[in-house]
């Protein structure tokens, strides 16, 4: 498990029914600093939008068989805490354990602490937000890891924090849908939306990289038959540069989000963005 805080590089937000909030009253100190609204506001879409995924996938994971709306809560900052732990029945081993928290509160919080070295954070620093969670899980192959929807609807606060940078990037796929097996080709454009003048460093494979989920995607840029140094140059308030990449296409028809950073860093947090891509049989 992940024990320092790691910067990511996304529903109806109505609070279920809970049962009793795993904060109580004297647990958790009084917020220094309250969260604004439209953040707060988002920060719960954020968790019940987990909150629905993990709901999904109940019947692909035995340990999820008792998963429900008591899962969920608030925490100090009003936004909603999910915890669940699976009382474990005679299908699984004696003495295992299937367990996870996620909530988002600030940098400075240490929410699950006493889960130990079971917790992990991931942050959003311009936004002074972080995941704070825990997982124990079970010692099997197919085992359900709550990592995989933090990092699917992290993308909002993805967002929400990209608004705060000097540098905007985008990414823009050529068509509306691809073929299973076609080359993807993606339209890159990086935005000066500051008020001054900034020292960029091009656009190509060596100040840009991109993922689909946690593997490596290889694109390469098009029209450029070598690499040489990287060149700088300034960007004016509302200037943009462009480049076209291609990378491979996949081999199964399914909806495949892209995400693309920017070898520049803000205050420790660099440029990015993400696409959605249609691949289809036909």
């Amino acid at each position: 498990m992940i024990v320092t805080c790691a910067v990511m590089g996304l529903a109806d937000p109505r609070l279920l029914r809970a049962q009793e909030s795993y904060f109580p009253a004297n647990s958790v100190p009084a917020p220094v600093k309250p969260i604004a609204a439209p953040l707060q506001e988002l920060c719960n879409q954020v968790i019940f939008a987990i909150y629905q995924d993990i709901a999904a996938l109940k019947g692909r994971y035995p340990e999820l068989e008792q998963y429900g709306p008591y899962v969920l809560s608030q925490n100090q900052y009003g936004i909603y805490s999910l915890e669940y732990e699976y009382l474990v029945s005679e299908r699984f081993r004696k003495g295992e354990r299937a367990a996870f928290g996620i909530t988002i509160v600030r940098f400075e919080d240490t929410n699950f602490r006493q889960h130990g070295n079971q917790t992990f954070n991931f942050g959003f620093p311009l936004l002074d937000l972080k995941f704070a969670g825990y997982q124990e899980m079970f010692r099997r192959q197919e085992a359900f890891d709550i990592q995989t929807v933090i990092q699917k609807n992290g993308n909002l606060l993805l967002d929400e924090q990209s608004k705060l940078l000097p540098l905007k990037l985008t990414l823009e796929t050529i068509k509306d849908s691809y073929l299973v097996g076609e080359d993807i080709e993606i339209l890159v454009a990086l935005e000066n939306v500051s008020s001054r003048n900034l020292w960029v460093k091009e656009l190509n494979q060596e100040t840009l990289f991109f993922l689909y989920g946690d593997t490596p995607w290889g694109a390469k840029e098009i029209g450029r038959k070598k690499l040489s140094k990287v060149k700088r140059q300034i960007l004016e308030p509302g200037q943009k540069i462009t480049a076209r990449f291609v990378g491979s296409g996949f081999l199964e028809p399914q909806d495949v989000e892209i995400f693309g950073s920017y070898v520049e860093t803000f205050k420790g947090v660099n440029p990015s963005s993400f696409i959605k891509v249609v691949i289809k049989k036909e």
